[in-house]
């Protein structure tokens, strides 16, 4: 559990609204991964109390964005593994 200074009461609820917002896109990252769309969707409408196509507009976001940065890590991954080829030393002796 995290410990936070504030001024008021109002920053500690804005601190715990966006700290469990995080934890909900995190959950729904997980159900993404495991290929549970459907419970992810319904995990959304339960805590925004939105409608079926927004929940899923959103979950499908949340899905792009993290297949995304899958394809920038293996993006990454490979240059750095292409500059390393690229420097080795020809005369290893």
């Amino acid at each position: 559990m995290k410990f936070v200074m504030a001024r008021n009461r109002s920053e500690v609820v804005r601190y715990q609204y966006e700290n469990s917002n995080e934890r909900i896109i995190e959950k729904i990252k997980v159900m993404l991964d495991l290929g549970d769309k459907i419970a992810a969707v319904k995990l959304w409408r339960d805590k925004y109390r939105c409608g079926l196509k927004e929940a899923k507009d959103a979950v499908e976001a949340i899905q792009a964005l993290q297949e995304n940065e899958r394809l920038y890590m293996a993006l990454e991954q490979t240059q750095h593994d292409d500059i390393y080829n690229h420097y080795e030393d020809p005369y290893p002796w």
